[in-house]
């Protein structure tokens, strides 16, 4: 009985060492993308924030400062990243676009009041690629150091 065991214990060995490199070369990196579609993660704090209110107040932030272009504001539910909805400013046609978005929401002088209020844990433009990367890892490790290492907020 021990010699029917031992070849399916061999056929299992050879198919785990036939997974196990796919499996370790499976490697999901950031890569800077400047002229790849955009979008601006914003994520909101666990405590104070009401996720349509805040969504109404991004959609007229958008309206008041980027009239003519056409964002779309979108709502995620990403467990790993946040309790809240994570909303996501989606149209940004580049790097270049996703940063002057950036930049108005933390303007000194003229933050929009859901930036003042502790409403908002944070804010970062993201490439659709390093999205997907977010998405296949559920997790944002990493993205942070990404991006002040490659952006210029």
């Amino acid at each position: 009985m021990n010699n029917h065991k031992r070849p399916l214990a061999g056929l299992l060995l050879a198919l785990g060492l036939l997974v196990a490199p796919k499996a370790q070369a499976q490697h999901y990196d950031f890569e800077y993308k400047p002229d790849e579609n955009h979008s601006v993660f914003i994520i909101l704090s666990e405590v104070w924030a009401e996720a349509n209110e805040i969504t109404a107040e991004v959609a007229k932030f958008n309206q008041r400062e980027f009239g003519g272009a056409q964002l779309q504001i979108m709502r995620y539910k990403m467990p790993y990243i946040s309790k809240q909805p994570v909303l996501f400013v989606t149209n940004l046609k580049s790097e270049a676009q996703a940063l002057d978005y950036y930049r108005r929401l933390y303007e000194p002088f003229n933050k929009p009041d859901f930036m003042q209020m502790g409403i908002v844990e944070m804010a970062f433009p993201i490439s659709d690629f390093n999205f997907n990367q977010v998405l296949l890892r559920e997790s944002l490790d990493g993205y942070e150091a990404f991006f002040l290492a490659n952006y210029r907020p």
